[in-house]
Order: C-alpha cells, then structure tokens, then sequence
C-alpha cells in the first residue's frame, strides 16, 4: 500500500465522517451541544444539502440505519418517495419517450429526505429539526464554498441547469459558471429550510411549501401532485444479514439494491478470494464473477416490495451461492453512475447512524421549483416502461434504489458503519471496503483509500472495467487477456466513489474515522 493521504481519525467520544468537511464539522458541532448521533447525523446532511448540492438535497431521498445504545441489531429506515399515483407507462410514452427518460420532470419522484430526518429524530433523537438545520440555513442565508469538485460538476452541468431559472440564478454569475473559490447563496432554500424546521418536516409534505414543489413540478411537466406529497410516509424496516469473515453485516431490503451487496459477500467468500493476491488481476476477474452474477439477479428481482416479493432469504443465502456458481455467467445491465452522498456518526454512548442522502445524478432532475430553492430528483430514471419488467412504472411505486448504508457487527456489539455513493457500484464499493479491512487487514482508512476497480457488466456481452490509474499496468494488461474491456481512470477519481467509515474500536474505546480523499469528506471528532 502506498503511504495513506489522510491519517487515520481517532477520538475518545464522538465522530462524524461525511462527503464535504463543512458536514462533519457541523456534525460534531451537535455531538458537543450534548445532541447524540442521530441529532448529529440529521445536522449533517442537512448541512451537505446545501454546500454540496451537486452531490444530494433536500428533494431527494433517505435511506439510513441505526444501532441504538446497548442494542444487538440495528434498526432500518426506507425513506425513499414514490412516483405519482398519476403516474403510468401510457402517460410517459405519450409524451414521446420509449424508455424512462435520465432527466427531467418525468423522473421526479416524491423526495423523502425531510420525512427521514422527522421520523429519525422523533424515535431516537433529543433535538427537533429546527435545532439540527440551523448550521445549513447559515450556509444557504449567508452562502457556502464552491469546491473543485463542486465547480467541475457545475461545469459539466451546464447545459442542464442553464434551462433552469432558478439552477441558473445560484450558479451562475454574469453567465458564466461558478468556479472554485467562488461562494453561493441559495437563499430561497435558506426560508424552505426555516419552514421545515419550525413544522418539524410537514411543510415538505403538507402545505404552502408542498404547494410551491407541485405547482413547480407540474409547470415543468412533471406529474407529481400535492395529494401524492402528502400521502408520503416512510417505512421502518428490519435489515438483512449475512456473515463474512467473522461479522455480521447489515444491509436494508428491497426496494433498495442492499442484498446486492450481501449476494456479492457470499459469492466473493465461495470463491475463496482471501487465498489470491491482493488488487491481483486474478483478484479483480473474481470479484467481476460475484458482481456480474449479483447484478443480473437485481434486474430480476429488486422493485417496491409492495408490488413484487423477491426471494430475499434465498438470494442472501450461503447455499444459493454456492449454487449460483454452477451456472454460466449471466447477462446484466449496469451503467447509470449517480452522485450521492454517504455519512456516518457514532456517540459517546456508542449509538451509530449509517445514512444516505442523494437526488441520483448530480443536481437530479434538473428542475427546481421556483421559489424552494429545491432541486428535486430524478430517481424515476430508474423505472421500466416493459409492463412485464419486475420494475416496471406504476402509479404509487418505488424504484429499485441504489442506496445503501451498511454496518456491521461482532458478537451482537456494534463495530463498523460504513457506505458510500458510486450509484450502481455501491455494492461493489461495500466489497472491497470490507475485504480490504477484514481479510486484507487494512485499517479503515487504508482500506478507503486503496486503488479501486468498477465493474460494468452490459447486456451485449462485454464486460467493461474501470481501474484506477494506481493499479500497475500490468494488472490491466493481463485483465485484457482475461476478456475484460479495460478502461484506466485516473487516480484518485469521483468515479470511484467516495466513502466514508467509523469503526468502535472495543479495547481502546477509541472511534476510528475514515473519509475518503476522492471527495470533499472529512472525519472529524472530540
């Protein structure tokens, strides 16, 4: 391993690791006012809505997992939006469209962040949203950086959001685009975030507020209605296990790709990965096996629960890896990279909050409704217009989703939280991350750090990887002989994704934070 560009982060009491280092600072900011983690996570991605807003918002949705003091599990949160319950293939293909468009207001589907926050805080936090916003209403009122990161997505944005008024009033100065070293104001989401703390979210959902997000997304073309706002709740779920290397790891059900993650652990632990060398490209041709496989069954099988029961016990199983082995390769589709962000906070007390906030691709749909300061997702993109497709569109319905926040256990105790965004490549992300630490036995910060590969697997039979310039050529070069399509990323790229982890360490008591340099994240404690 070469020398890590980030030490690793340890704290006596409390951490926060998130995407942007303004976050994790107004995250601890609440961990020191006596907030707990819950109370500090809220804090945080409240804050990385507005200062990274290329990366989520408040107009997208919440996936997130908590571990309460003193408990043997965690607990689990789907907070993604559905589509309209106007909303059909019929009236998609009549407006011209032959797949589910990538953008705009046919894609928007009904943010459920702020639905999160309210439901985290009122079971396990101490603090009310108005307490855990106020540092981001200081950023949206008074204005935030723009990063580098920030700036080269505006700037790969432009044609999108120059069609936008309000996109365009933000990030915009004299015409041109912002750029590094520049400060925004979003002042609109500064008041649409003082109406949602002094409501405790229902402004998002029910309201002036939710008036001037469907007024918006109608006039933009869009079929989200104040009724479908307003019918929004969010669900408590249990998580889904698997064991690896000695742990127990969690991830969240369908509709979210989470058993993605846990198929991919047990076909990387069937095909004896520990015994190949590291970063190899013997290494990286066996893991594309387990995700080529995990994927095809996501296609088949990952919707809104509600409306299409997947064989989750058997796809997370060791047995059913086993025997997916046997089988020739199959066919997958992967492709739609997205922009998210993952953050992660454990208190003194030991409570930890694994979550994930995103609008899908960059600043979502494109469309924000005037007046909000919102830009809303198109997570929609991800829908089907084969009625037959498991994932088809249907009035009142969940998307299969990307995000994943993840944790994991030993002994019923409380030791990793981790994520990170990467869109389709999350579960692929989880799986290095975790056989980096746990069978490679890198710290945590190593094991983010390392040099990583993305495998995109496509429907015309080739199978496409994405390897970071900080592999040695070599590796590409035998991945070539091997069948793959090769493509060098250079290192250190958003491509990569960028994760973030906390790890209880039992015998100092110490918490150990990760924050990836691919990223503007930071990993910052007292």
């Amino acid at each position: 391993m070469e020398d890590s560009r980030y030490p690793q982060a340890r704290t006596p009491e409390g951490m926060v690791s998130s995407a942007h280092y303004l976050a994790s600072q107004a995250g601890v900011w609440m961990l020191r006012q006596g907030g707990n983690a819950v109370d500090a996570a809220v804090t945080t991605a409240a804050t990385i809505a507005v200062v990274a807003p290329h990366l989520n918002g408040i107009g997208g949705d919440v996936f997130a997992q908590v571990w309460p003091p003193g408990a043997m599990s965690p607990v689990g949160l789907n907070a993604s939006g559905r589509s309209s319950f106007g909303a059909t293939i019929e009236r998609v293909r009549e407006a011209g469209h032959v797949t589910v468009p990538l953008l705009g207001p046919l894609t928007i589907t009904v943010p459920g962040a702020v639905s999160a926050w309210a439901v985290l805080l009122e079971r396990f936090g101490t603090r009310r949203i108005f307490d855990c916003i106020q540092p981001a209403v200081d950023y949206a009122d008074h204005g935030a950086p723009v990063t580098a990161k920030l700036a080269g997505s505006i700037a790969r944005s432009r044609s999108l959001l120059e069609r936008d008024h309000s996109f365009r009033a933000i990030f915009f100065r004299k015409g041109e685009p912002l750029e590094e070293g520049d400060v925004f104001v979003n002042r609109d989401l500064g008041a649409s975030l003082r109406e949602i703390g002094t409501s405790d979210g229902e402004a998002m959902y029910r309201g002036e507020l939710a008036r001037l997000l469907a007024k918006g997304i109608q006039q933009a073309g869009g079929m989200i209605t104040e009724e479908d706002l307003a019918a929004h709740r969010p669900e408590w779920v249990e998580p889904l296990t698997t064991e690896f290397s000695g742990r127990t790891v969690f991830e969240l059900p369908p509709n979210c790709q989470g058993i993605t993650a846990l198929e991919m652990l047990n076909l990387a632990e069937e095909l004896d990965v520990a015994r190949l060398a590291h970063n190899s490209a013997e290494y990286v041709d066996t893991l594309a096996r387990a995700m080529h496989i995990a994927y095809e069954d996501r296609e088949r099988y990952i919707t809104d629960p509600a409306f299409f029961q997947a064989p989750v016990e058997t796809l997370i199983s060791k047995p059913y890896a086993r025997r997916r082995l046997s089988r020739p390769a199959p066919e997958a589709l992967l492709g739609k990279a997205s922009d998210t962000i993952y953050l992660c906070a454990v208190d003194a007390e030991g409570m930890g909050v694994s979550l994930i906030q995103s609008l899908f691709m960059g600043f979502g749909s494109g469309v924000m409704a005037q007046g909000t300061g919102i830009g809303l997702q198109n997570r929609g993109a991800f829908f089907s217009l084969d009625p037959e497709h498991t994932n088809s569109l249907q009035p009142g319905k969940r998307t299969m989703h990307t995000l994943i926040p993840g944790m994991a256990s030993t002994g019923g105790r409380l030791e990793l939280v981790f994520g990170s965004m990467g869109g389709d490549a999350q579960p692929q992300i989880h799986l290095q991350m975790l056989l980096n630490h746990y069978v490679f036995g890198m710290e945590i910060q190593q094991a983010i750090e390392a040099p990583r590969f993305v495998f995109a697997p496509s429907k015309d039979g080739t199978s496409r990887i994405l390897l970071e310039s900080r592999f040695p050529s070599e590796v590409a070069d035998h991945l070539s002989t091997l069948g793959h399509d090769v493509d060098i990323v250079e290192g250190w790229s958003s491509s990569m994704g960028h994760a973030q982890a906390i790890r209880l360490d039992r015998e100092t008591g110490l918490r150990l934070g990760a924050a990836d340099p691919r990223g503007d994240g930071a990993a910052l404690g007292y």
